[in-house]
Order: C-alpha cells, then sequence, then structure tokens
C-alpha cells in the first residue's frame, strides 16, 4: 500500500505538476491512469484522497472521475441595452426560463471586434409569444426576429439587433440568466446561425483560448452536445483541443 508522503508524490505526478501544465490543453486524469504504474490503492483510500488533494492544490472535476487544473467561472457583464431587457424580463417572468446574452461578449477573444452587436434571448418555445410581446408592447418598432433564418438574419442586421430563438431542452445555464461556457462552446460549433457569423478557424482559436482560462465542465458539456444531437462529433473535437 502507498501511505504518507507516497500519496504526494502519486498526486502531484499525476494531476498536480502535469496537469498545471497541461489543463489548458484540457489533459484530464482518472483513477485508471493513475494505476497504470501499478500502484496499490483502495479504492476507498484513492476516494478520499482525491477529495483531500482536490480541495488543496485547486483541482476540479471535470467530468466522471476526471480533474483538472481549471480557471474561475464564466461569466460575462451585459451592455446597457441588454441588460434593462434581461432585468424587464426577469421582472415580468421571473418563473420562465430564458438567457441573455449579446455577440459583444465574445470580443474578449477575437482579434477582429464586432462592430454590429447582435442581442440573443433564448427562451422554451412555449413561452416565445409571451417574450415576444413583453420585447414590442413598450414599442411597437422595437424589431425582434423569432428563430430566424440566416438570409433574413443578415437582412436586418444593425446594431443591438434582438433576436429571440427557442431553447434547446435542458440547456445549461446560469442563475442570472447568462449562458454558460460549455453552452457558448456548443452553440458556436453546431448553431446553424452562429456558424455563419463566424469562420471555423475563429471559433476554434476563441474555443482554445476560452478554454484556457476558464473551468470548463467536460459532463456538462457533452450532455449539451447530446441534447443538440451532436455528442459524436463535440466529444472528437473536445479531445483535440
Amino acid at each position: 500500500q502507498v501511505q504518507g508522503d507516497d500519496y504526494r508524490r502519486v498526486y502531484e505526478e499525476y494531476l498536480g505538476k502535469d496537469a498545471s501544465k497541461k489543463a489548458n490543453a484540457k489533459k484530464t486524469y482518472n483513477k485508471t491512469e493513475i494505476r497504470k504504474e501499478n500502484i496499490k490503492i483502495s479504492d476507498t483510500d484513492l476516494k478520499w484522497k482525491l477529495f483531500h488533494y482536490c480541495k488543496d492544490n485547486g483541482l476540479q472535476s471535470i467530468g466522471a472521475q476526471q480533474y483538472a487544473k481549471v480557471g474561475s467561472v464564466y461569466d460575462y457583464e451585459l451592455g446597457s441595452t441588454a441588460e434593462a431587457i434581461r432585468n424587464n424580463l426577469r421582472t415580468q417572468y421571473p418563473e420562465i426560463k430564458l438567457v441573455v446574452w449579446e455577440s459583444s461578449i465574445l470580443n474578449e477573444w477575437l482579434n477582429l471586434l464586432i462592430a454590429k452587436n447582435t442581442i440573443f434571448i433564448e427562451t422554451p418555445k412555449d413561452f416565445l409569444d409571451t417574450i415576444y410581446d413583453a420585447l414590442t408592447e413598450s414599442d411597437e418598432n422595437t424589431m425582434v426576429l423569432v428563430n430566424p433564418k440566416t438570409e433574413e438574419y443578415f437582412r436586418y442586421q444593425k446594431n443591438d439587433l434582438i433576436v429571440l430563438r427557442t431553447m434547446v431542452d435542458r440547456a445549461p445555464i446560469s442563475k442570472n440568466n447568462h449562458l454558460t461556457i460549455e453552452k457558448l462552446f456548443v452553440d458556436l460549433l453546431c448553431d446553424k446561425l452562429l456558424i455563419e457569423l463566424f469562420d471555423s478557424y475563429t471559433v476554434q482559436e476563441l474555443i482554445q483560448d476560452a478554454a484556457a482560462s476558464y473551468a470548463v465542465n467536460e459532463k456538462k458539456l457533452l450532455a449539451y452536445a447530446r441534447r443538440r444531437g451532436r455528442y459524436n462529433e463535440i466529444l472528437a473535437y473536445w479531445r483535440k483541443i
């Protein structure tokens, strides 16, 4: 049995020093990999040692029995127009699930900054009409595109254009009605409209840079990819990062 300081050597080798160097490439470690060195350790001992080691060294579970050094939880600030919309919708319909984000949040990682911002609002299909009415009731001239096709979007594109879309069932969103980084990644890779807005090289660079700075829950990311019907594609893509 491995005891005392030998445990620290094991975990520093397989979860600490190497993880801190390779976490940005999404190298992860699990019990099978640790045991490749034929180190004898019981499941119970491993469970508790992993728990305490992760707690002491800033490691986080990012999937089933997978651990890596990761950064902070991603969040963003909305512009004044989008923030006002979000606050109004939350006040009127606190029980309706919705997410508000805008294309300008991607400027954090883009070399060519977005000039014409788009405000995206997503909600379950049954509430599209309700949210649409709330967005237009104060000003009938407010332009809101509902699930627009690519051609329609580019025809009416202007700064702070509002795009109302159907939310994918059980999409991962935060408590403040912001999207999570897992949802952002998957949507950038498979959403028809977003694919038209950003070329594949730009998206790849963006995801790599974002994943280097923020914590990504692999289990959550792949669960959402499955709900979008793109599990195998996203899994293969993620493994290459």
